[in-house]
């Protein structure tokens, strides 16, 4: 069965806030926020804006057999969230990036953290664990490729709910 097609007989409630940009030759689907998403359904918080791409969560392929492994889980706004999180660095990075280095590592702990929390909202802590460990250890991959420039762009995204043209403060 394809990947898209395992997506769809989810039915997660998610799903209309996301849409497929691209899906790369190793199948990892990229998708774009079509809708400013909460961080759970129903929740009150920080919506990551329409226009940002992600790949939910940044799990290896080989472990896609286990339920709560596939990106397209349940836990997958946390992952969007987390994505945004580190786009953004917690919305403080630019001129962190060589000025305070310790503080530099403190935001993406802090994106971590804050991953694991809400993942535990979709499933149990021993899995939420282990996503987490995984992170903490491969994430700063991701993390150290941040440019001010692509922070910059990461939060200059509007979010569609009150800003932008027409929907001023």
């Amino acid at each position: 069965m394809r990947t898209l097609d395992k997506i769809a007989k989810t039915e997660e409630w998610w799903l209309e806030y996301l849409d497929v940009v691209d899906i790369t030759k190793s199948g990892h689907i990229k998708w774009k926020v079509v809708k400013p998403l909460p961080p759970f359904k129903d929740a009150e918080g920080p919506l990551v804006p329409v226009g940002f791409v992600t790949d939910l969560g940044t799990i290896p392929q080989a472990l896609w057999w286990l339920p709560s492994f596939v990106p397209w889980s349940p836990a997958a706004p946390a992952y969007v969230h987390h994505d945004w999180d580190y786009a953004t660095e917690m919305g403080l990075g630019v001129g962190i990036h060589s000025a305070w280095q310790s503080m530099h590592s403190q935001l993406r702990k802090m994106a971590d953290d804050a991953l694991y929390w809400r993942v535990r909202k979709a499933m149990d802590a021993p899995r939420a664990h282990v996503i987490y460990q995984a992170v903490r250890k491969a994430g700063w991959w991701v993390w150290w490729k941040h440019t001010p420039e692509s922070v910059l762009a990461a939060q200059n995204l509007e979010c569609g709910c009150c800003c932008g043209p027409g929907n001023e403060v």
